[in-house]
């Protein structure tokens, strides 16, 4: 390995000043050792952060950009690896094998992967991966290990983003003062980032991590902070309690009136229970932890508010079905039920029997397809779809949707087809437009609430305005990005415009809709008194302009007043 360094080092032809050369060539000597020491997970920086730079520049295709999110996942791979193989040769051919993913990076689109629920589930894995490859039994070692780890991650962040924050400032301020790099500041600020978190990052923390193996005791012999202890004692400990207490009396509400928990119960349960027994954890390295009695009751607490949740869940499902997201909820109680249970059981709450169980799970409804988290929720949803599209009369013996003659009106077919379009997005985002095109005969759920929504809605009371195009067309001149199924959503002062993720696209103001929707109300009703049917005039009217952005309005309903009371729209512009 000397005698490798050394080559290193002779290349690179550091020539530091004669103040600085031993601190230089010692810090040179540790660099080449961690780069030689982790060359796949070296290799794996460069390939990413060349992939980076290649659909930043439009060489390759740009959806593969989104590939650098695999990252964390290839690199734990690689790590791991790494680690097991120092002592087996046969792990460490595997490792030298783990450098093919590299290839992966350049070939295999992952962008609706990482969007998916399988993305955080797997990123689960890696981190309990991490901290329990080395089998560390006691509960305190394990701890200490993966505090270690978190340690080495942040403080290569923190190098990394100092680095970052340092060119940044550099070449803003250069920029600012004299003129120059103007048209060049975006690609100095991407390059910089992703050498920053995509290489030195990586390395920083291969090399922070170097002790590892060699000098462990001194790397697990960390203390905690004594700001830590009084987080852990007099923040988050008392928070807890005060979590529980409303819990606990919610829980009794519900009970003493014999009604159903609501749904987001369950995400409060979870994470109340991981928050327990995580500082259950931590509280042996305090020196001087309170409220010790209350966390060994850790367990016996947790079992009422994980019987709400199973309660809770459990119905939910059995109304609407498994989605991919109910189903890692579920493996999510199952494991935390488990844990519960294994602390109950004297000498089993092991943090690595928790972590293993983890990972086998989140494993199994993840990679194996037939039972996935992702094919179940397609099985579900699509059993509901032709349900609830048979109830409502709209679907052929082939399962494809077509247009009712008449109009619904009727609440409860509307409130029906509302969410048989929610299921129908769900569906859309899982099997892509084709395929839903070829089975359904709609390819998204703006396609099915233009043409078959149609036909469910709500009329609107006599006292109300309806403004509504007349043709599904609208100007696209000058606009150079559009976003496609939309939900708009009227709230007290503004109109929420947001994706199929629910991400905030734009917020327009009420009050310029008002205006705008006021004068079209007067355009509409001077033609209706000429005896003319409201054409094209009032269609441009419906296309409302806001900054570098272009609604254009299906339909609006309007109160006598003048307030608008909902507003469908399938597309947003953008310029």
């Amino acid at each position: 390995m000397n005698t490798k360094v050394d080559f290193f080092i002779t290349c690179i032809n550091i020539k530091p000043e004669p103040v600085m050369k031993t601190n230089m060539r010692k810090f040179a000597r540790e660099l080449a050792a961690t780069l030689l020491g982790n060359p796949v997970e070296t290799l794996l920086s460069i390939a990413l952060l060349t992939l980076s730079v290649l659909t930043w520049k439009e060489i390759l295709d740009t959806k593969l950009g989104e590939n650098v999110l695999l990252a964390p996942l290839f690199f734990t791979v690689s790590f791991v690896l790494n680690r097991l193989g120092r002592e087996r040769k046969s792990i460490k051919v595997l490792y030298w094998i783990s450098v093919l993913q590299a290839v992966l990076l350049f070939t295999v689109k992952a962008a609706f992967w990482v969007s998916s629920p399988a993305y955080p589930a797997s990123l689960i894995i890696a981190v309990a991966l991490v901290a329990s490859y080395n089998f560390k039994r006691d509960n305190t070692s394990f701890v200490r290990n993966f505090i270690a780890y978190a340690r080495e991650i942040i403080f290569a962040l923190i190098i990394a983003t100092a680095i970052f924050l340092s060119i940044l400032a550099i070449f803003h301020s250069i920029s600012y003062l004299f003129g120059v790099f103007e048209e060049s500041l975006n690609d100095i600020t991407f390059y910089a980032s992703t050498t920053c978190y995509l290489f030195i990052a990586p390395v920083a923390f291969l090399q922070l991590n170097s002790k590892a193996g060699e000098d462990e005791e001194k790397r697990l012999g960390i203390k905690v902070f004594r700001i830590f202890e009084l987080v852990i004692n007099y923040i988050l400990s008392p928070a807890i309690f005060i979590y529980t207490i409303i819990l606990y009396v919610y829980i009794a509400g519900i009970v003493f009136e014999m009604s159903l928990p609501k749904g987001n119960l369950a995400y409060m349960v979870i994470a109340f229970v991981i928050s327990f027994f995580a500082i259950k954890s931590i509280l042996p390295l305090l020196e001087r932890p309170l409220f010790v009695r209350i966390y060994e009751s850790a367990s016996l607490i947790s079992i009422l508010p994980l019987t709400i949740f199973w309660i809770g869940t459990i119905y939910r499902i059995s109304e609407y079905g498994y989605t991919a997201g109910r189903v890692y909820l579920i493996v999510c109680g199952l494991i935390l039920s488990l844990s519960v249970i294994l602390y109950l059981i004297r000498h089993m709450g092991r943090l690595l029997y928790v972590a293993w169980i983890t990972i086998v799970l989140l494993s199994v409804f993840t990679y194996i397809k037939p039972i996935s988290a992702k094919q179940t929720g397609i099985d579900s949803q699509l059993r509901i779809l032709k349900e609830l599209a048979t109830e409502l009369e709209i679907s052929g013996e082939d399962g494809r949707l077509f247009v009712p003659d008449q109009l619904h009106t009727d609440s409860a077919e509307v409130k029906k087809f509302d969410r048989m379009s929610n299921v129908f997005d769900y569906l859309a985002d899982e099997l892509g437009y084709d395929k839903m095109k070829q089975m359904y005969g709609y390819g998204s759920r703006s396609e099915l609430r233009t043409f078959v929504g149609e036909k469910f809605r709500i009329t609107c009371a006599v006292e109300q305005y309806v403004l509504e195009r007349t043709k599904n067309i609208f100007p696209v001149e000058g606009y150079s990005k559009s976003f496609f199924e939309i939900s708009c959503r009227i709230d007290n002062d503004s109109l929420s415009i947001t994706n199929s993720k629910d991400s905030l696209l734009l917020r327009i103001p009420n009050h310029l809709l008002e205006t705008l929707s006021a004068t079209a109300i007067s355009k509409r009703d001077s033609l209706l008194k000429a005896g003319i049917k409201p054409c094209n005039t009032v269609d441009s009217l419906l296309n409302f302009s806001y900054m570098e952005y272009m609604l254009p309005v299906n339909y609006m309903s309007i109160s006598a007043e003048g307030t608008i009371t909902s507003v469908y729209a399938t597309n947003l512009l953008v310029k």
